[in-house]
């Protein structure tokens, strides 16, 4: 019964979203202003669209990688309504910050382009399949959703611009290392779709090591930041799900993972705060 509801949790989206709420309010505690719930929401709106959107247009490599997930997905049709649901409350929400409304549009084309193919020729193209993109382009409209959005909307904070690129290159490579993780569940499905993940790239062992060093540099980038306590047990965290997550015992990891951007937000500002 546990192991269902852990799987259902999971399947519909929800904490992949909240992670991306975490990261924005990560965003928020950094420049010291309080959270705007508009962009809170949006964040989370934005990231569970995608992702659903992702999850009903199923592919080769999703029945391979997740069969049961691939079921539930079409067992539950009025998913696919909920995603036009997010998408309108999408636009309410960018029609109250009008200053992310282009940024908006423009990285909304790589996210349709990611995972849409799109014909050159006698050929088809997307994004996922040139190598590494699975990782850097998904990492980079995560950082800018999650933290270059909260910049832009208040101009009250942009005396702590200084902050910035220290902030977005921590979120940025924390990012990264989430999706690692979970191309490392994912390697069988995406060779056979020649996805090129790092993952695919490296092989599992080294793929391993490859996510020890994107939490390395993140750490790297956040020790000015946080205190240096919850950076070394986040890294910790991280470090034992790149270690020990594997297909077999996904169940027990995935959510940790998928919500990596919450867990992330309550160490840092409890340490912070202590």
């Amino acid at each position: 019964m546990i192991v269902r509801i852990l799987q259902i949790v999971n399947w519909s989206n929800i904490p992949i979203a909240m992670s991306a709420v975490g990261w924005t309010c990560t965003t928020f505690f950094v420049l010291k202003t309080s959270p705007d719930i508009v962009l809170v929401t949006l964040s989370f709106l934005f990231t569970w669209f995608f992702y659903a959107r992702d999850r009903t247009n199923i592919t080769k490599e999703d029945i391979v990688n997740n069969p049961k997930r691939v079921a539930w997905v079409k067992s539950h049709l009025y998913f696919q309504k909920l995603v036009w649901v997010a998408a309108f409350l999408i636009l309410i929400c960018l029609l109250l910050r009008p200053a992310i409304i282009l940024p908006s549009v423009i990285g909304i084309i790589p996210c349709i382009l990611y995972g849409t193919p799109v014909k050159l020729g006698k050929h088809e193209f997307t994004l996922k399949k040139i190598p590494g993109m699975k990782v850097i382009l998904v990492a980079l409209l995560w950082a800018v959703l999650t933290v270059l959005f909260p910049l832009l909307s208040n101009t009250s904070i942009v005396s702590s611009v200084n902050i910035f690129w220290e902030l977005w290159l921590m979120v940025l490579f924390l990012i990264m290392t989430q999706i690692h993780i979970c191309d490392l569940r994912d390697i069988e499905g995406d060779r056979k779709e020649n996805i090129l993940s790092f993952a695919v790239l490296l092989g599992d062992t080294k793929a391993r090591i490859f996510g020890l060093f994107l939490v390395g540099i993140s750490i790297y980038w956040g020790w000015g930041l946080f205190n240096s306590l919850a950076l070394l047990l986040l890294g910790g965290l991280l470090a034992a799900q790149i270690l020990w997550y594997n297909k077999q015992n996904e169940i027990y990891w995935r959510l940790p993972i998928s919500s990596l951007g919450l867990i992330a937000y309550f160490i840092l500002i409890s340490f912070s705060e202590s």
